[in-house]
């Protein structure tokens, strides 16, 4: 976001390309990348390359793009919700430490890792799965232009090429990074033989200006220019 917001911010950037290879991770960290391509988006495009896998929380943050641009063997999709909790109360246990607490209400010790889930526990914890894969899959019914039902026959946590998602109406085109730079001059009027800036965030520095910074030592422009 920090990266994103420097972009948008830079008075000399037309376009925004957000190269994506990831697999997914955060829900919450998704929804605010989510949020800030949304607002971005309103003054600048952003564009979504997709490079070896764009998937779950990768597809998340791509769907909030102006336009999304798959390789054709990309790994996509993955629409769905993993939710691990870690449970200590047989290993405490197995060592013979006890557990006890003093609680004000049934779900005061709700997903104590220490204490054995019960099946309030556990239907509670599916509960918050289903509000956020239920908010994800309307989301991408919302940017793909589809309605409900028809996006959650593609989701299920099922994973696309990105070959597959073009025909499924996930991605808009096929293509690598120097496609999407392509798309992207179209889209700001540039001409196709016109040599353009690219600024890269985040910037690329040396092993000298890592430690520097390691030592909060501030080495000067954050942005990396090339022709």
């Amino acid at each position: 976001i920090k990266d994103l917001r420097k972009a948008w911010e830079n008075d000399d950037v037309d376009g925004i390309i957000l190269r994506i290879d990831s697999p997914g991770g955060s829900a919450l960290a998704s929804d605010e990348i989510w949020a800030a391509i949304q607002e971005i988006r309103q003054d600048k495009p952003v564009y979504a390359s997709m490079s070896d896998v764009a998937a779950s929380g990768g597809y998340y943050i791509a769907m909030a793009c102006d336009t999304i641009i798959a390789e054709p063997s990309t790994i996509t999709g993955s629409i769905g919700v993993i939710m691990a909790i870690p449970n200590l109360a047989g290993t405490m246990d197995k060592i013979g430490v006890g557990i006890d607490t003093i609680s004000g209400g049934p779900s005061s010790t709700f997903l104590n890792t220490l204490m054995p889930f019960n099946e309030g526990d556990k239907a509670k914890l599916r509960q918050f799965g289903e509000m956020i894969y239920k908010d994800f899959v309307g989301k991408v019914a919302e940017s793909r232009g589809m309605d409900y039902e028809e996006t959650r026959a593609l989701a299920k946590g099922r994973v696309w090429t990105g070959e597959d998602a073009m025909k499924a109406g996930l991605v808009d085109m096929e293509g690598g990074l120097e496609d999407a730079i392509a798309a992207m001059k179209t889209r700001i009027g540039a001409d196709p033989d016109t040599k353009i800036n690219f600024h890269r965030y985040p910037e690329k520095i040396d092993n000298l200006n890592a430690i520097l910074k390691m030592f909060g030592i501030d080495t000067g422009d954050d942005d990396d220019a090339s022709t």
